[in-house]
């Protein structure tokens, strides 16, 4: 059976204010080292495919999925900071 409207509204309203009391600095601490260190991994990668040409391009598909990393990387911690980004989007802004 699904929930009435009323009760999906309340269960949403319980979580949001249960989220607005959690300290996401860890979570965002953690999802800086995170972006840092899939943003070495592609400057690697990319030095691997500049150096090896022809040769490099098992190293091409491995940046590109590093590429991927980080943008999700970069919108999990965008939603931490509610900046207004959504994947490099931005839905909202604070100025007038």
């Amino acid at each position: 059976m699904v929930p009435s409207k009323d009760t999906i509204a309340a269960g949403v309203e319980k979580l949001d204010r249960h989220m607005d009391k959690r300290d996401f600095g860890t979570e965002r601490d953690m999802l800086r080292k995170a972006l840092a260190l899939e943003q070495e991994t592609s400057k690697f990668y990319a030095r691997m495919v500049d150096e090896m040409g022809e040769d490099g391009k098992l190293f091409a598909r491995f940046l590109e999925i590093e590429e991927g990393h980080q943008v999700i990387v970069q919108a999990e911690i965008d939603y931490l900071e509610k900046n207004g980004y959504f994947f490099d989007f931005q839905e909202f802004t604070m100025e007038h």
